[in-house]
C-alpha cells in the first residue's frame, strides 16, 4: 500500500470543500386570512386556533413563545397566552371571545437569545360575524434573517453580517406570510458569513489570520444548541474541512510546529460527527443558500471514512455515482475515490 503525498491530500480536501460554497435556491407559500363562519367559539364573538411551529415544522411553546391579540389602540382583547411546550398540545392555541367588527392583530413571537432565535408572526384579523379562524401551522420568521440570506446569496457578506446581527437584537417582529425557507438561527447566518469570508481571504492572501474561522466555529456552536438545526451542523462540518484545506504559506504547518496530519486527525472526525448530526436532524437536507444536499454530505462522509482509516468499497462509490441529487464537486470527488483506495490514508509515519 502506498502513502498519500500531503500535497495531493490538500488538493483533494480543497476539492471536497468546494461543495460548501455553491449557488442558491429559495421558495415560498401563503396563508389564508379569511375566517370561516360558525365553528366552536362563542355565538357572539370570534375565535382563532392553530399551532405555533418553527420553519422545520416543530412546535414552539413554553415561556419563550408568546401569543397576544390586540386592537388598534394596542390593548389586549384576550389574555396573553404561552402554548404548551411538550406533549400532544405542544404549540397549540385556541383563543375565543374576540370582539366583532374591530380590526385586530394576532401576534406570536419566540425569543431565545441563547440560540440566536428572535422570531415572530403578525396577521390582521377582522370578524364581521361570529366564527373561528383556523390558522393551521403558524410558522414564525424574522425579517432580518431573510435580508441577511438575500445579501449572502448576492455575496455582499458585510451587509449580510449586519442583518444577521440585527436579527439577534431586534425585537420588532413582523411577517405577513410564511415565506420561511430560511434558517431560524441568526447565529447560523453569522457563522456561514464568517467562514465564507475567511475562506475567501485565505484564497487571496494565504497569510491572512484565521480569526474569521474562529468566529464562525464559535457562532456555529451557538446555533447547534438547537440540535435540530441541520444547516448549522452542515456549516460547522464544512468549516472544519475548510480549515484543513486552506493552510498558510507552508502547507506542512498549521500554526506553530503543528504538522498538517495532526490537524487532519483532529478535525476530520469532528466534521464527520457534524455531518452525522445534520443527517439525523434532516435526512433529506437541502440547503437553502448553497447548492448542498443530503447526498453531498454522505459523499463527504465517505471520503472522511477513507481518510481516517475506515473501510470504503467500490460498491458504495458506485451507488453514489448513480445518484442524480449530488453537486458537481461531489461527482468530481467520486471520480477519484476509486484510485484513493490504492493509497494508505493518514497518519503518515
Amino acid at each position: 500500500m502506498y502513502k498519500l503525498n500531503i500535497y495531493k491530500l490538500l488538493v483533494l480536501v480543497m476539492l471536497l470543500t468546494a461543495w460548501l460554497w455553491a449557488g442558491s435556491c429559495s421558495g415560498s407559500s401563503t396563508v389564508d386570512n379569511n375566517p370561516p363562519p360558525g365553528g366552536s367559539g362563542n355565538s357572539s364573538s370570534g375565535g382563532v386556533t392553530g399551532t405555533i411551529v418553527d420553519k422545520e415544522g416543530y412546535p414552539l411553546g413554553g415561556f419563550d413563545t408568546t401569543i397576544r391579540v390586540y386592537n388598534q389602540a394596542g390593548i389586549n382583547v384576550a389574555p396573553t397566552f404561552n402554548p404548551p411546550e411538550a406533549g400532544p398540545e405542544a404549540g397549540k392555541f385556541n383563543i375565543q371571545n374576540l370582539p366583532l367588527n374591530q380590526v385586530l392583530t394576532f401576534e406570536a413571537e419566540h425569543v431565545n437569545q441563547s440560540i440566536g432565535r428572535n422570531l415572530g408572526y403578525s396577521q390582521e384579523l377582522f370578524f364581521s360575524t361570529p366564527g373561528v379562524l383556523d390558522l393551521g401551522n403558524v410558522k414564525l420568521d424574522n425579517p432580518w434573517l431573510q435580508l441577511g440570506w438575500d445579501s449572502y446569496k448576492q455575496k455582499d457578506f458585510q451587509q449580510a453580517l449586519t442583518y444577521f446581527q440585527r436579527a439577534l437584537t431586534s425585537r420588532k417582529l413582523s411577517a405577513t406570510s410564511d415565506e420561511l425557507t430560511l434558517s431560524s438561527s441568526a447565529y447560523n447566518g453569522t457563522a456561514w458569513v464568517h467562514v465564507k469570508r475567511g475562506k475567501d481571504n485565505h484564497q487571496t492572501n494565504p497569510m491572512f489570520p484565521g480569526f474569521e474561522w474562529d468566529e464562525g466555529i464559535t457562532d456555529f456552536n451557538k446555533a447547534i444548541i438547537n440540535f435540530k438545526d441541520a444547516d448549522a451542523w452542515v456549516g460547522k462540518g464544512g468549516a472544519l474541512m475548510t480549515m484543513v484545506a486552506d493552510v498558510n504559506a507552508d502547507p506542512v504547518q498549521m500554526g506553530p510546529n503543528l504538522p498538517i496530519y495532526g490537524y487532519v486527525q483532529s478535525l476530520f472526525p469532528q466534521a464527520y460527527t457534524c455531518f452525522e448530526k445534520a443527517l439525523a436532524a434532516d435526512s433529506n437536507y437541502i440547503c437553502e443558500h448553497d447548492l448542498i444536499r443530503a447526498n453531498d454530505i454522505r459523499v463527504a462522509e465517505l471520503f472522511i471514512t477513507w481518510l481516517i482509516g475506515g473501510t470504503v468499497t467500490l460498491n458504495e462509490i458506485e451507488n453514489f455515482n448513480k445518484s442524480t441529487d449530488i453537486n458537481e464537486a461531489s461527482m468530481q470527488l467520486l471520480s477519484v475515490l476509486p484510485d484513493l483506495l490504492l493509497y494508505k490514508p493518514y497518519p503518515q509515519k
